[in-house]
């Protein structure tokens, strides 16, 4: 018997990106967080935002954390990185921008230009209104019913493992223990080797 695409298979075979990228697409659509969805999938196939010189590693990592998304996420780091280099202005405030956070002008130039190319891909396939790439020509972001949840982290995780699954882990953190200081009781930072990853299927992955 030969094989049938499933619906999201045929939609995903009229998309020119990886099947995973065209997957965290749809459902960014879907669930209504495209715009930071769009974002990360421009990162994710292109060039890394961040640069970290060896002269100046410890500035770099300073510069990541101010930037970083609560839940220690580098995926909505990535958005909202992006996010706050739109929002700094045009040529040359941008370009400082960059220098001050350690963010490479190009790689985020690219973001850009990838974004309207996945947008105007949903847009031909009818998952957006054409007034939506319209939008983020003018302003930088479509907006309406697919970006209702853009600010929403937990749904824009939700498309994320969507567009992901089956190839996600589980992360078990160490036990949460706390310390006595001068200043009181502080929370004492876990350690990386005790973190533990699981697999649906075949159980301990790491």
């Amino acid at each position: 018997t030969s094989e049938l695409l499933t619906p999201l298979g045929k939609h995903l075979a009229h998309m020119p990106v990886d099947a995973r990228i065209g997957k965290m697409l749809l459902f960014g659509a879907l669930l209504g967080c495209l715009d930071p969805i769009l974002t990360i999938a421009a990162a994710m196939s292109g060039r890394p935002l961040f640069v970290s010189p060896k002269d100046a590693k410890a500035e770099a990592d300073a510069a990541k954390r101010r930037l970083s998304a609560p839940g220690k996420s580098d995926h909505l780091t990535m958005a909202g990185a992006y996010s706050a280099w739109w929002r700094a202005g045009h040529g040359g405030a941008q370009r400082r921008f960059c220098e001050e956070n350690f963010l490479s002008q190009q790689a985020l130039e690219g973001v850009q230009a990838s974004r309207l190319d996945y947008a105007a891909v949903l847009a031909d396939m009818g998952f957006v209104p054409s007034s939506y790439l319209g939008n983020m020509r003018r302003t930088g972001a479509g907006g309406g019913d697919a970006d209702r949840n853009a600010t929403t982290g937990r749904v824009v995780k939700a498309a994320l493992v969507a567009g992901f699954y089956p190839q996600v882990v589980r992360v078990q953190h160490p036990e949460t223990r706390f310390v006595q200081t001068a200043g009181g009781t502080v929370e004492k930072e876990g350690e990386g080797r005790k973190m533990k990853y699981f697999c649906r299927d075949i159980g301990r992955v790491f």
